[in-house]
């Protein structure tokens, strides 16, 4: 016998051995030699391997195979349509429209957790495919996709219908994907499990039948969790997220959208680099203005041309070119990351500190002045029907400007969109230090209110400086007011506690 001379794999036996020489040896007397091999045994196992499970078997490998040998005859499964069979590394299922597929290491784990072929998964479709990174697999199913990855998904995750189709046109594992790998199962969610949702590596995604799927990721993800995502005030996200007109992030929800201003820089960075960096990428060869803000950069062409950037993670913390700082008409360059101050609080006033540095080219390139500009803002709450925004500039000895702060007064009002009450353009002129005021009203009647800063124009014409600073947007923190009553003191709005002044 073969097993007289061969070593005998494990975990067979002797006797296992044998019986499959002598039941191979059988069915080949049996066999026309014109007929086709239908079923095939794969020494040392007694156990038979035949139709579509033999066809995959052999493609694979058989026995040479990451599946090894069988280790039991080919069973029908409970739904009486599909069967499988095991071999010492996993089981091979075969269902006649879904084909014949192995299923093993963590796909075997993660499908048998739902179930196995009776699950909403249903019978595999594929083989495990190594996704484009190299790294991850998944496996296709009749109702589902399981996903894995060593690190971002190591027990490998379920992801299925259109929260899947909307992954897929999103990117979906791949390098340049929004999300990234699944880190969780789809599970129900909702106050009435109405909906459905999946963790991702970068964000969420999810799924409504009356809204559809949606992913949702930083910033927006960041108020959103915060204020209890799909049972919060703000709902179910009804789109995708797209920048807005500050640089920011707008998405929007079932019942209130959310709206991000662009972050302010938290590193250092060099304005003068970046404002010639940009100039250059831009074009602008005949001279150019720039401004520098907490949220980035604007540079301004002679013609016009207004471009603005956020620094790169290349340009924080770079120390300003030198002889640069030795030059006396260079009074500003490197900006730091506490630019706009937050909120003070005194009595009925709240303000906030802002500084700029601003500047101008020659059509050289070469930076021929730059200046700080520093001023302070405040919302006044003394008198209701006659509330005041006041600015005022405290650069000392700054040459005489015309300084426009654009502010927009927005109720906050739950389970819907922000209301913009009122815009208005507050001017403060002039060489001093004294403070300019625009007075506005707050509606009369119960509500949450914000004045917000959307807007910042400055010009010296002493130095033929006229610039508009892209990319603001920043609050002076909330106040409640109760229904006017005109019966005094008690109708004088409130400042929250502590100071919220999220945009």
């Amino acid at each position: 016998m073969r097993s007289d001379r061969q070593e005998i794999p494990e975990p067979f036996t002797k006797a296992d051995a044998d019986l499959a020489e002598t039941l191979e040896a059988q069915a080949q007397a049996s066999r026309s030699a014109f007929a086709p091999m239908a079923c095939q045994y794969f020494w040392p196992s007694p156990h038979i391997v035949c139709g579509a499970i033999l066809d995959k078997y052999l493609s694979l490998g058989a026995e040479n195979s990451f599946l090894k040998h069988p280790i039991n005859v080919e069973l029908s499964n409970p739904d009486g349509i599909g069967s499988r069979q095991e071999f010492l590394v996993g089981p091979i299922y075969a269902h006649p429209t879904a084909g014949a597929h192995p299923v093993v290491n963590s796909f075997m784990t993660k499908w048998g957790s739902f179930g196995w072929e009776a699950s909403f998964l249903g019978y595999p479709t594929t083989d495990e495919i190594v996704n484009s990174d190299g790294i991850g697999r998944r496996q296709h199913f009749q109702n589902a996709d399981i996903y894995w990855h060593p690190v971002a998904s190591p027990g490998a995750n379920v992801i299925g219908g259109a929260i899947r189709d909307k992954w897929a046109l999103t990117g979906g594992e791949g390098p340049g994907g929004l999300l990234g790998y699944p880190i969780t199962d789809e599970i129900w969610v909702g106050a009435s499990s109405e909906g459905r949702m999946n963790r991702f590596e970068r964000g969420v995604l999810y799924w409504h039948p009356n809204h559809g799927a949606w992913p949702v990721t930083s910033p927006v993800l960041d108020e959103w969790s915060t204020a209890g995502y799909e049972q919060s005030v703000y709902g179910y996200p009804v789109s995708d997220a797209s920048p807005n007109d500050i640089g920011g992030t707008f998405q929007a929800f079932e019942h209130r959208d959310i709206e991000t201003p662009r972050s302010p820089v938290r590193s250092a960075y060099s304005c003068i680099d970046v404002a010639l960096s940009t100039a250059q990428d831009s074009g602008l060869t005949s001279g150019f203005q720039f401004g520098c803000t907490p949220f980035g950069v604007t540079v301004t062409g002679a013609g016009g041309q207004n471009v603005f950037v956020v620094p790169d993670s290349e340009e924080f913390n770079q120390a300003p070119s030198i002889p640069r700082l030795n030059n006396s008409t260079i009074e500003c360059d490197t900006m730091e990351p506490t630019n706009i101050s937050a909120p003070s609080l005194n009595g009925p006033r709240v303000s906030k500190h802002v500084d700029l540095c601003i500047g101008a080219a020659s059509s050289s390139g070469q930076v021929e002045w730059s200046k700080e500009f520093a001023f302070q803002v405040a919302n006044i709450l003394d008198n209701r029907t006659n509330q005041r925004v006041e600015t005022r500039v405290t650069t000392l000895g700054f040459p005489s400007r015309t300084f426009a702060l654009t502010y927009r007064v927005r109720q906050d009002i739950s389970r819907a969109g922000d209301r913009t009450v009122t815009e208005k353009t507050l001017v403060n002129s002039g060489t001093d230090t004294n403070p300019a005021y625009s007075t506005y009203n707050t509606p009369l009647s119960e509500g949450k209110y914000f004045v917000e800063v959307i807007n910042l124009g400055l010009e010296i014409p002493s130095l033929g400086y006229d610039q508009t600073f892209g990319g603001l947007r920043f609050a002076i923190g909330r106040y409640t007011c109760s229904e006017y009553s005109g019966s005094g003191p008690g109708d004088l709005c409130q400042w929250t506690n502590p100071i919220d002044d999220h945009t």
